[in-house]
């Protein structure tokens, strides 16, 4: 795979298949990605005679570029943990905590298996329902709870 199949491939991956939180800011966190992927793939330029390789390896630009993915998601889980407490109401937020968020799943923390049932039985769409009206874009598919 060519430097130029491997730019086009990296801002296709970041342009079409990264997923934010907000609308808004997900245009703004696309062309960060972008910006900083062209300047790590910045072209070389025209009749350049130096000594060095042209071509650029995949294993020296992904680190820099999942880096930047790894930050969205932490965003993304630190708003999830900020708007917890409004969306399962203070009586239960002090009993309940987000401990991660992967592949759409939500993963909350419980103190005791009473809440556990509530929360995984009867409670659990609606949550579901607040959380997708919330964050619209995160892409949440499911809730798993668990007792720590």
């Amino acid at each position: 795979m060519g430097a130029r199949s491997t730019r086009d491939y990296l801002a296709h991956y970041v342009l079409f298949k990264g997923d934010s939180l907000y609308g808004d800011n997900h245009v703004r966190n696309r062309c960060t990605l972008k910006r900083q992927l062209c300047i790590l793939m910045a072209r070389i330029p025209k009749n350049y005679r130096g000594s060095q390789p042209t071509g650029r390896q995949i294993k020296d630009l992904l680190p820099k570029v999942l880096q930047g993915f790894e930050k969205m998601q932490a965003a993304k889980l630190r708003h999830l943990v900020d708007a917890w407490p409004e969306i399962i109401g203070s009586k239960l937020a002090p009993m309940t905590r987000i401990e991660g968020f992967e592949q759409g799943t939500v993963k909350i923390k419980v103190t005791n298996s009473t809440l556990l049932s509530l929360l995984s039985g009867p409670e659990k769409n609606k949550i579901l329902t607040l959380l997708r009206k919330r964050f619209p874009g995160a892409g949440i598919a499911k809730l798993h709870f668990f007792i720590g």
